[in-house]
């Protein structure tokens, strides 16, 4: 019998638990079109950071359809910043499948590791500039609705998927952050979701942090 990782039960769990709601509410019958984007969106974005926690190269696929998605559907919102950010993302997908299968010295795939001070350094200092960038284009050449959530979100979220492409471990503790704020976010603006996509993200984050870890440990044991 195939085995159940902590991992798969969130999944499984989740997926029923908005089935079940989707039936008995007939939600699936006055579905709108945002709504409908959201949906196959939250699904994508599930099986692909399941599929990042295990390392597999098959979370790319997921990970572009979830961000080509959740593009359009931050374009009708007037979320600017993360619509951009996840045109960015849809770049990354082939940025970090390049380098999970060709990447490193000897171009056979990038390894589990954790970033030095050095590059963890220039990481926030990429945060904080981007940040400040996105607020001050969003502040003068939109018409953002939240301004300093959609801009912080996003520059945490564009440097974390980067270090995930090196997958350097330090990449879940900016997810864990981002998250918190991507949920305040979504909420405001009635994403509910898109909000409980980025609750299970939280959990799963801690289970990715924990099995990476474990991972270099492994790698540094042998």
């Amino acid at each position: 019998m195939a085995k159940i990782t902590p991992t798969s039960a969130i999944i499984i769990v989740t997926i029923m638990l908005n089935l079940q709601h989707l039936l008995n509410s007939n939600y699936l019958f006055t579905v709108n079109h945002d709504q409908f984007i959201e949906m196959f969106a939250t699904f994508c974005g599930l099986l692909n950071i399941f599929l990042i926690v295990r390392q597999s190269n098959w979370n790319f696929l997921f990970g572009f359809l979830n961000a080509a998605a959740f593009f359009f559907l931050f374009q009708h919102q007037k979320i600017y910043a993360d619509m951009g950010l996840h045109f960015c993302y849809m770049a990354f997908q082939l940025y970090g499948y390049y380098q999970w299968r060709l990447g490193g010295t000897k171009h056979h795939g990038v390894h589990v590791k954790y970033a030095d001070a050095r590059h963890f350094s220039t990481a926030l200092g990429a945060i904080v500039v981007l940040a400040l960038t996105l607020i001050y284009i969003l502040s003068h050449y939109t018409d953002s609705t939240r301004i300093g959530l959609d801009a912080s979100s996003s520059a945490i979220c564009l440097v974390a998927q980067w270090m995930m492409s090196k997958k350097w471990i330090q990449n879940w503790w900016l997810w864990l952050v981002a998250d918190v704020i991507a949920i305040t976010l979504y909420l405001y603006k009635g994403l509910y979701f898109t909000s409980g996509l980025y609750a299970i993200y939280i959990l799963m984050c801690l289970i990715g942090l924990y099995r990476w870890h474990q991972t270099w440990k492994l790698a540094k044991a042998a």
